[in-house]
């Protein structure tokens, strides 16, 4: 990655695009989530994005997302084409997604 822009992700579930990913910002764990949909038979255009934990440190090891979906704390959705990787579209995301998100307050 080029700049710090460019925020490092976690992520699992790949299809031209990681479908599901951790992602830091501002001291806050966020999961982007958009699952294969089996009624339409295609993956969502929508991530839903879910703040877990607002601890700092590094992103978690996990092998797979299947527990985070049972979260709550749901703070948006973004357009999948909104979401900028970078060229190996699995190491991270531009950190001007964040401004996509509703604030607090």
């Amino acid at each position: 990655m080029i700049d710090s822009a460019w925020v490092p992700i976690r992520y699992w579930d790949f299809q031209d695009v990681p479908r599901a990913f951790l992602v830091r910002s501002a001291g806050a764990l966020y999961f982007f989530d958009c699952p294969f949909d089996d009624f339409l038979d295609e993956y969502p255009d929508l991530y839903d994005v879910y703040l877990l934990t607002t601890e700092a440190g590094p992103l978690p090891e996990r092998e797979d997302s299947s527990d985070l979906r049972r979260v709550d704390a749901l703070v948006g959705r973004i357009p999948v084409s909104r979401v900028r990787f970078d060229q190996t579209r699995r190491a991270g995301i531009h950190e001007s997604v964040f401004e996509l998100l509703p604030t607090a307050g």
